[in-house]
């Protein structure tokens, strides 16, 4: 869904990472969004704004990660696998 995708997009350097996580062991994918926002209503906005949500194609739920240290770095300086 392009407007799913662009709705991601939107948030610019505040989306720190995104996409789908397949669960082990079954055909089940879930979606992992990681993004700063300034408190859970914040988030959970967000996520109600998405068009992927508001066409109940998705859904999501919020949860606070209290980040100890991250390190930011690009398809090209990743490493490989």
């Amino acid at each position: 869904m392009r407007e799913h995708v662009a709705h991601h997009e939107a948030l610019g350097p505040r989306l720190l990472a995104a996409g789908p996580l397949q669960v082990e062991g079954t055909d089940t994918t879930v979606g992992v969004v990681l993004l700063i926002a300034t408190s859970p209503e914040e988030a959970a906005k967000w996520l109600a704004d998405d068009p992927a949500v508001k066409a109940q194609v998705m859904m999501g739920k919020i949860r606070e990660w209290r980040v100890s240290k991250i390190q930011a770095f690009s398809r090209e300086t990743a490493p490989s696998r």
